[in-house]
C-alpha cells in the first residue's frame, strides 16, 4: 500500500475554468493528465493522459515547476528533459517550442498574458538566468544572465509584458533575505523602497489589474500574503507559505478578477483554505464571513483559481491531511458570496488507508533548558504498543506538517507511537522561531528535541525503554547527534542518506545549499565540532543507516565514512547502499526494501515486549 498509490503535484484550472490539468508519478514514470469538469460533479470526464512523447520532467520535491496553461485554455506548455513543449489539451505528441542545446535545465514555464512568450528559468551546475522564448520563432533571449552568488525563481508575467520574478544572493537563503525583480523592455529593476523590503517576498503574481502579490514576512514576522503592497487581514499570526525550497509552490493565487486572494494557512502543523477581499470588504467566497474566511479544512497546495463563461467560480487544488489521502480537489460556486461545493476528481495513494482507523496527531509544547518555548505533535495509534519514533524533519527549516505520510501510516498501523519535534529553525511558528537556530545548527536542533523526549518520559508519555530516533539528510543530521550525545535516551537509531560532514558537504552538495552552512553554522572553525563524523568513534547505540549512490544533494561518502568510523570503534553500524537512488527513493522495491530491513532491525535492537 505504501508503494503502489501514485504522487499528485501542481493542480491547475484551466484559464476557462472548464478542466483541470495535473502532474502524475507512479512506477510508470511522469505525465500531466487532464480531467473536463464540465458544468459539475455529475458531468467530470475521464482522467485522459495528455503527455507521452517527450514525457514532462519529475516534478521539484517542493511541488512545481514543470509546466503551466495557454492563455486561450487551448494547450500547455510543459518541460521535458531535452527542451520545452507545447501539446494540445486533448494529448498527443509534444511540439518543441525550445530545445535544451546546452542552455541547461528549463524551470517554470509561464506564458505571456498575449501568448506569444513563455519565460523560463535556465539552469545550470553553477548558475540559473532568466529566459524568454518566442513562441513564433522559437528564438530564446536571456533578459538576466547567470551568476554563480545569484539565484533566481518563479518567473510572472503582468500584463503590458513585463516580468517579476524572486531573486536572493548568497550566502541568504530565499527565506533569510530576498527580492523581487522586474525586467521590461526598456529596464530592469527591483521593488526596494515599498512594503516589501527585508520581508523575503516568495511567489510572486501579477493581478488582472496590475497588482503585485506575494508571500513575504509582516512587521511581526510571520510569513503572510501580500497585496495592495500590505498584508491580507492586516497581518496573522500564521505563516501562509512553506520556505522556498524550489519553484511553483503556490500557496495562494488571485481571485480572476483580483478582488480576493486564496492561500493555505499553516496553523501548528495543521491548515485550513482561506480566502481574503483584498479591497477591505467583509465579502468572502463563501458569504459574509469577516476579511478572511475559511473555505476549507486540511493542507491545500498548488492553488489555482478560474471563472468560467457562466459566472461559476472554480478553485483547484492538491489537499491532503493527516487522515486524508493526498486528492485534486476543485472547489465550485456559482459566485464569490456564494456557498461552496467541493469535489474531489482524482487520488493519489490507494484504497484502504481510511480502514486502518489512523489517529490525527496532538500538539505539544515543551520547556527547552533556556525557557524557550519549543513545539511539536504527536500521533497516538490506538493499538500502540509503548514503542516511540523520534521522527526529525529535513531542512533543517522544514517542519512535519499533518500531511498524509503512507510511511507513517505504515509505522502507525503496527503500533509505534511517533514524535515530531518543531525545535528552533522549523517553519510554521514565524521568522524569529526559524531564525533561531541559525549559526546554532547541530545545538539547538538537538538540544531541543532531547529535552522535549526527555519531558515525555517524565510525564509518562513515553516509555524510556523503547525510544528510537530516525530522520534522513538534516533530519539524519540531528539524529546522528542525538544518538551520540544522548545515548542514555535512545535505544537505536534509523537515518536516511545523513549529513555527517560538514566540510565535505560544502564541497559536493548541489548549488542551491552550498552556502547554506554559513548562515546554519557559521565560520568553518566550527564544522569539525559540528559534524557527526568527528565524533563517529563514541557511536554506542545500534544504527540502520540508508544512502543512495547517486544522492547529489548529500554525497554517499558522507554515510560509507562515518559507518568505516563507527565500525572501527566497535559499534553496531547496518548499512544499505541502493544503486541509483537520490535524495530519496524514486522505485517501489527500494522503498520496500527500506521499511522491510527497518522492521528487522527494530525487532533486533527495540522488539515489541
Amino acid at each position: 500500500m505504501v508503494v503502489a498509490g501514485r504522487t499528485l503535484a501542481e493542480p491547475r484550472l484551466s484559464p476557462d475554468g472548464l478542466s483541470v490539468v495535473f502532474h502524475v508519478r507512479d512506477a510508470a514514470g511522469t505525465r500531466l493528465a487532464r480531467i473536463d469538469l464540465g458544468a459539475g460533479p455529475l458531468t467530470v470526464g475521464p482522467e485522459v493522459v495528455i503527455t507521452v512523447d517527450p514525457p514532462v520532467v519529475g516534478v521539484h520535491p517542493s511541488g512545481g515547476g514543470s509546466w503551466t496553461w495557454l492563455p486561450d485554455s487551448s494547450g500547455v506548455v510543459y518541460v521535458a528533459a531535452d527542451g520545452l513543449f507545447v501539446v494540445d489539451r486533448t494529448g498527443g505528441v509534444g511540439s518543441v517550442l525550445a530545445p535544451a542545446d546546452g542552455l541547461g535545465a528549463f524551470v517554470s514555464p509561464t506564458v505571456s498574458v498575449d501568448g506569444t512568450q513563455v519565460a523560463v528559468i535556465v539552469e545550470s551546475d553553477e548558475a540559473q538566468a532568466v529566459a524568454i522564448v518566442d513562441r513564433r520563432t522559437g528564438v530564446v533571449y536571456i533578459v538576466a544572465a547567470g551568476d554563480p552568488g545569484v539565484f533566481r525563481m518563479d518567473p510572472a508575467w503582468r500584463g503590458d509584458g513585463a516580468l517579476t520574478w524572486q531573486q536572493w544572493e548568497a550566502p541568504s537563503m530565499p527565506w533569510d533575505r530576498a527580492r523581487l525583480v522586474t525586467f521590461t523592455s526598456d529596464s530592469a529593476f527591483d521593488h526596494h523602497g515599498n512594503s516589501y523590503v527585508d520581508a523575503a517576498p516568495a511567489q510572486p503574481a501579477w493581478s488582472v489589474d496590475g497588482r503585485l502579490g506575494c508571500i513575504g514576512d509582516t512587521e511581526a514576522g510571520w510569513r503572510n500574503v501580500w497585496a495592495n503592497g500590505r498584508p491580507v487581514g492586516g497581518g496573522e499570526r500564521f505563516e501562509h507559505g512553506m520556505p522556498s525550497w524550489g519553484p511553483g509552490q503556490r500557496s495562494w493565487c488571485w481571485s480572476p478578477d483580483a478582488s480576493q486572494v486564496a492561500f493555505v494557512r499553516n496553523e501548528e502543523g495543521f491548515a485550513r483554505l482561506c480566502v481574503a477581499d483584498t479591497s477591505g470588504d467583509t465579502v468572502g467566497l463563501v458569504g459574509i464571513v469577516g476579511f478572511v474566511s475559511e473555505l476549507g479544512k486540511a493542507w491545500h497546495i498548488g492553488l489555482s483559481w478560474s471563472t468560467t463563461s457562466t459566472g461559476r467560480e472554480r478553485i483547484a487544488a492538491v489537499r491532503s491531511g493527516g487522515v486524508t489521502p493526498p486528492q485534486v480537489v476543485v472547489y465550485d460556486g456559482p459566485g464569490p458570496a456564494a456557498p461552496t461545493d467541493r469535489w474531489t476528481v482524482a487520488r493519489g495513494p490507494v484504497g484502504g488507508w481510511e480502514q486502518l482507523g489512523l489517529p490525527e496527531p496532538e500538539v505539544v509544547d515543551w520547556l527547552a533548558g533556556d525557557g524557550a518555548t519549543i513545539h511539536g505533535r504527536i500521533f497516538t495509534p490506538a493499538d500502540a504498543h509503548g514503542g516511540v519514533l523520534v521522527s526529525m524533519h529535513g531542512g533543517p527549516t522544514d517542519q512535519t506538517t499533518v500531511t498524509f505520510s503512507p510511511r507513517f501510516a505504515f509505522w502507525l498501523a503496527e503500533g509505534w507511537t511517533i514524535f515530531t519535534p518543531d525545535h528552533r529553525g522549523s517553519t510554521g511558528w514565524g521568522r524569529t522561531y526559524q531564525q533561531a537556530m541559525n549559526e546554532r545548527w547541530g545545538e539547538l536542533d538537538v538540544s531541543d528535541t532531547a529535552e522535549g523526549v526527555q519531558h515525555f518520559v517524565r510525564n509518562g508519555r513515553f516509555d524510556a525503554s523503547r525510544l528510537v530516533v530516525t530522520g534522513g539528510s538534516a533530519g539524519g543530521f540531528c539524529a546522528l547527534h542525538l544518538l551520540l550525545r544522548h545515548p542514555e535516551i535512545f535505544r537505536c537509531g534509523v537515518v536516511l542518506y545523513p549529513v555527517t560532514d560538514l566540510a565535505g558537504l560544502d564541497a559536493t552538495t548541489h548549488r542551491f545549499e552550498r552556502f547554506y552552512n554559513r548562515v546554519l553554522v557559521g565560520p568553518v572553525e566550527r564544522y569539525g565540532e559540528r559534524s557527526p563524523l568527528t565524533h563517529a568513534a563514541s557511536l554506542r547505540r545500534p544504527l540502520l543507516l540508508m544512502h543512495g549512490d547517486a544522492d547529489p544533494v548529500v554525497s554517499v561518502g558522507q554515510s560509507r565514512d562515518f559507518a568505516a568510523a563507527a565500525v572501527a570503534s566497535g559499534a553496531t553500524v547496518e548499512i544499505a547502499i541502493f544503486d541509483g537512488e537520490g535524495h530519496g527513493w524514486k522505485r517501489p522495491e527500494t522503498t520496500i526494501t527500506e521499511l522491510e530491513m527497518t522492521v528487522a532491525f527494530l525487532a533486533r535492537h527495540c522488539p515489541v515486549l
